[in-house]
């Protein structure tokens, strides 16, 4: 609890920069006060020195090939991604740590899926709550992402999708991209992760669910590393009763920013109860 609310971080990560290395991840979620957290694995490599790393090659490549490089192939191309971290953690401390599944639509070795998705489901039927995709990592087609989405509807988990900003062979995504993905998933629910993490995005994440009309009901908004403004715009426009607090920590932000975010906004208490505890609890089922 913090300053009188309760927390369910919808983004966390087992590890990351801004957790101390000898403090546990536990002892993270109590020095700032978080009840229960969304926890996902993390992919280590994906910071600056992936960038280092593979410097001479992007420097050897033209405007052309740069669209085509795809700078994140050590993940996307290698199956599923390690769970055991976020297992174990949930193992330990049911009550406060809820998984979800990164998963890799994108595997060339598994080009129908079929081994992802059993892996996948294996998972949903165990301790895992939802689906995480990063689409900064995986070059996709939303038609690729249809199978993902039947499986959680068949489960009622939800899918949280990372977009990206546009990274070499990982276009940008345009929320206007996965209206086909509701509307063939209609009772599909979906979080939009960072959901606020450029102006631009906002107005077109608006316009975008907008579209849908009453399919609408089942989109929400993840806060992290995310303009206020446009947090407080979903909260307006959508309900605050659509917008989950997330912090993306430890790796890409302290959390007490990423929290001062919704505790310093000019909203009721009522709709911060919502946006911290009550509608992450309720999107995943948690009723204790």
């Amino acid at each position: 609890m913090r300053d009188g609310n309760y927390i369910f971080d919808a983004h966390m990560h087992y590890t990351g920069i801004f957790k101390p290395p000898d403090m546990s991840f536990i002892d993270y979620l109590d020095a700032n006060g978080i009840d229960r957290a969304i926890i996902n694995t993390l992919n280590t490599k994906a910071n600056m020195s992936v960038l280092k790393d593979k410097m001479g090659q992007l420097l050897k490549l033209g405007k052309t090939n740069l669209q085509k490089f795809n700078i994140f192939s050590e993940f996307s191309e290698n199956g599923q991604p390690d769970h055991q971290k976020v297992i174990e953690l949930q193992k330990s401390n049911p009550e406060r740590i809820f998984p979800f599944f990164w998963y890799n639509p994108t595997d060339p070795k598994d080009e129908d899926q079929k081994k992802g998705l059993k892996i996948l489901e294996d998972a949903l039927n165990n301790e895992f709550y939802g689906v995480k995709l990063q689409l900064a990592m995986i070059p996709v087609a939303v038609e690729r992402l249809y199978p993902v989405a039947e499986l959680l509807t068949k489960y009622d988990k939800p899918l949280y999708i990372h977009p990206s900003g546009g990274v070499f062979a990982a276009p940008r995504t345009s929320p206007f991209s996965l209206i086909p993905l509701v509307r063939e998933n209609p009772d599909l629910k979906l979080i939009i992760g960072h959901a606020s993490y450029t102006m631009e995005f906002v107005i077109e994440v608006v316009a975008a669910v907008k579209s849908l009309g009453t399919l609408a009901k089942n989109i929400f908004f993840e806060t992290s590393v995310s303009i206020p403004f446009g947090i407080a715009s979903y909260a307006k426009i959508f309900g605050a009763d659509h917008v989950l607090f997330g912090s993306d920590t430890p790796p890409a932000s302290p959390w007490t920013p990423e929290y001062d975010k919704i505790a310093l906004m000019n909203l009721p208490t009522s709709q911060k109860k919502l946006i911290f505890n009550d509608n992450t609890a309720r999107l995943l089922k948690v009723t204790k």
